[in-house]
């Protein structure tokens, strides 16, 4: 299916000439016959170009970097209010490097299979990955509990608020975790600096644009509904923080370092049960032999 953009849309996208998705914005300027832009049925009735992630020296305007994901989830990223009932593991924010992350469990709640709500939230910013669940209640930084250090090494800042913890990457995102008791609601804001299309995840892509065009699937087409666009992001195995953190890389609490050093305690020890079974071995022999 193809269509004709109509005026409205050629308003809509005529300011992004120069800034979000160039070689989109441009055939959507094109005065010629051939300006339609070919997609699916439904809302995905546009196709991104081939370029993938692609993004822009445009920064996110403040209106458009604020995100939330509260409830049963209700979503509200930027202008933009929608519901995601979708059960798993979903990448909510990430960059293309996935050096930052925010994923989240979305479960039914007890005696409710209609809806699902936030049970679990990891964060990554660099070499740190930080959790929280409402089983333990408890902040884990790379595995470990948190001991009030701030800002860990790599310069991710972690403060304590009155109903939950707050993160802020070393770059400036501020992620927000409020513990319901049963569920979680989770807020943010992107840094200021970050670029139109550099974010990207379930809630679809920080690039200034307030309705469907902004809920891109991970190879850059306009998903048709908000499920389909939940259910794409949900984590693949390999990418999957919340129930299966990858090692850490970095020099903070449960990092490389910290685990080697648990490492070679746990040998030393090992090393000095053997010399003692073997220091109780000889003597035993050389009694019986003194005997």
């Amino acid at each position: 299916m193809s269509m004709r953009l109509t005026r409205v849309d050629r308003e809509f996208l005529a300011p992004r000439r120069t800034g979000w998705l160039p070689e989109y914005a441009q055939r959507a300027q094109s005065t010629t016959p051939t300006d339609s832009l070919e997609g699916k049925g439904g809302y995905g009735r546009y196709t991104l170009p081939e370029e993938g992630w692609a993004t822009s020296n445009r920064a996110v305007d403040p209106t458009h970097r604020k995100w939330a994901s509260v409830g049963d989830p209700h979503i509200t990223m930027g202008k933009e209010k929608f519901d995601q009932q979708v059960k798993g593991n979903l990448v909510l924010l990430r960059t293309q490097e996935g050096d930052f992350q925010v994923q989240a469990r979305q479960t039914h709640p007890k005696g409710n299979d209609q809806v699902t709500v936030n049970t679990r939230v990891a964060i990554k910013d660099g070499d740190n990955l930080v959790h929280y669940d409402t089983d333990t209640n408890e902040l884990l930084v790379n595995g470990k509990p948190w001991d009030g250090q701030s800002p860990l090494p790599g310069g991710t800042q972690i403060a304590r608020t009155g109903d939950g913890f707050q993160v802020t990457s070393a770059r400036g995102d501020v992620t927000s975790i409020h513990d319901r008791g049963d569920y979680l609601d989770l807020d943010g804001e992107i840094a200021p600096d970050r670029r139109t299309g550099e974010i990207r995840g379930a809630f679809g892509s920080f690039d200034n644009v307030d309705d469907f065009r902004s809920h891109l699937l991970r190879d850059g087409t306009i998903a048709p509904d908000n499920e389909t666009l939940a259910e794409n992001w949900i984590a693949t195995p390999e990418e999957d923080l919340v129930d299966k953190p990858p090692v850490p890389t970095g020099g903070g609490p449960g990092g490389v370092r910290d685990g080697l050093l648990r490492m070679l305690t746990a040998l030393i020890e090992q090393l000095t049960a053997l010399v003692r079974q073997l220091s109780l071995l000889f003597c035993g022999r050389r009694d019986e032999f003194a005997w």
